[in-house]
């Protein structure tokens, strides 16, 4: 499994969209904390080719089965990125919405 190590220590390593594994990702009782680090191991900037990964906000809430594991992935990181920088705990219906991104990422691999 290639994966990319992080220069920071303290945040997982990245995992290529095409090198992502059914155990990579979090089963469907898995807390925020185990997504958000999942998250994480995305490096949006390699995948999408561009710094201006804000730009991309609009596919956030629109995804479904037809979204290419890229766009999902994209999804769930900005969300991990939203949500990282509330000073809330994340709401229910956003946690639900992710655990459907993540079971909709399950299915394509």
């Amino acid at each position: 499994m290639a994966r990319t190590g992080s220069p920071n220590k303290y945040l997982p390593k990245t995992i290529r969209t095409v090198n992502l594994q059914k155990e990579d990702i979090p089963n469907k009782n898995a807390d925020w904390s185990e997504i958000g680090r999942f998250a994480l191991t995305f490096d949006a900037v390699k995948e999408l080719g561009t710094e201006d990964i804000y730009s991309h906000q609009a596919m956030v809430m629109e995804f479904d089965e037809k979204s290419s594991l890229v766009e999902l992935r994209t999804s769930l990181f900005l969300f991990q990125r939203f949500w990282n920088n509330r000073l809330e705990e994340i709401s229910k219906e956003d946690l639900e919405r992710i655990k459907q991104l993540i079971e909709i990422i399950s299915q394509k691999l």
